[in-house]
């Protein structure tokens, strides 16, 4: 929850792609602690995403975001995925070194597609 001090402050004036002043944008809460907000906010002037962490403290609010090609089902997949692990990366990169790699990927796009 934001904390009642900051309400009545513009968080972010303008889109980070099309420069839109005071977008209007589609805001999602992915999670919510103690701590702060992950939020997924989409432009509804260009669909740019974003995605925002955000946290308070007695300074002020701190924000880092990040665009993204992921919509906020995907974002909310990936975050509750957790930490990628050793295996995971050595795996990934066994994937990766494969010489089939890039036909799998191929298949795999052409199969979501459909």
């Amino acid at each position: 929850m934001l904390p009642e001090q900051f309400k009545s402050l513009k968080l972010i004036s303008e889109c980070p792609v099309c420069r839109q002043k005071q977008f209007p944008a589609e805001i999602r809460l992915i999670e919510e602690r103690p701590a702060g907000q992950l939020l997924h906010i989409q432009c509804k002037s260009c669909q740019s995403c974003l995605v925002v962490l955000m946290s308070f403290s007695e300074q002020g609010i701190n924000m880092l975001g990040v665009l993204t090609d992921l919509g906020s089902d995907e974002v909310l997949k990936f975050f509750r995925r957790g930490v990628l692990s050793a295996d995971d990366i050595l795996a990934g990169r066994a994937e990766f070194l494969d010489q089939g790699f890039i036909g799998k990927l191929m298949v795999k796009n052409e199969i979501t597609k459909n």
